[in-house]
C-alpha cells in the first residue's frame, strides 16, 4: 500500500463519520435508555412537580422540583434508591424547594449552626438554636435530623418551604458541610 496514493480526504472523511456515529449512539443510548426512563421514575412520585437532568463532565445533575414534605429524610432515601437503580455513574441532587423570605431568613440564621455541629459535634446546642430560630419566626416546621453521615433540615411556615441534607464528614478532598 501506497501512502503517497492515499485519497486523505477520503480517510479524514471516513474518520469524522465513524466518530459522529459512535458519539451519536452514546448520546442516544443516553437519553433513551438512561435519562428518559430516570426522568419517569423521578415524575411518578407524587411529591415531583418537575425533572432537569444536565450531563456536566461526565456527572449527572439532577434538579428536582418539589412539593411541601412530610418527612424530607425519607423522601430523598427514595430518590437516591430511585436513581441507583437506574444510573450507575456519578450524580448530584438539588430540590428547588419555595422557601418564601420567613423560611429564607430563618435558614440564614440556621445554617451556620448547621456548619458548626458538622465541625465540633453540638448537635445539641445546634439543635437547641435551630428550635429558637423556628419559634423567632414562627414556623410550622424546624427540623433537624442527624444520622451517622448526615444532617437533614426540614423548614416550613403556610406555602414555604426548604429542604436541605449536608454532610457530616467532608468526603475525600472536601471540605464538611
Amino acid at each position: 500500500m501506497n501512502i503517497k496514493n492515499l485519497k486523505w480526504p477520503v480517510v479524514i472523511l471516513s474518520f469524522a463519520l465513524c466518530l459522529l456515529v459512535f458519539f451519536g449512539v452514546h448520546y442516544l443510548r443516553q437519553k433513551q435508555f438512561i435519562e428518559e426512563p430516570l426522568a419517569q421514575a423521578l415524575e411518578a412520585m407524587e411529591e415531583v412537580q418537575g425533572v432537569e437532568l444536565k450531563n456536566r463532565g461526565g456527572q449527572l445533575e439532577i434538579a428536582l422540583t418539589i412539593t411541601r414534605l412530610e418527612d424530607f429524610p425519607l423522601f430523598y432515601e427514595r430518590v437516591e434508591r430511585a436513581v441507583c437503580e437506574l444510573y450507575k455513574g456519578d450524580y448530584t441532587l438539588e430540590f428547588k424547594d419555595n422557601p418564601g423570605p420567613e423560611v429564607q431568613a430563618a435558614y440564614r440564621k440556621i445554617h451556620l449552626a448547621l456548619f458548626e455541629a458538622a465541625a465540633q459535634g453540638n448537635f445539641v446546642a445546634m439543635g437547641r438554636h435551630v428550635e429558637e430560630v423556628g419559634a423567632a419566626y414562627g414556623l410550622e416546621t424546624c427540623r433537624v435530623l442527624v444520622t451517622e453521615e448526615y444532617m437533614y433540615l426540614e423548614l416550613t411556615k403556610d406555602e414555604g418551604y426548604l429542604y436541605r441534607r449536608f454532610n457530616r464528614q467532608p468526603a475525600k478532598g472536601e471540605e464538611a458541610v
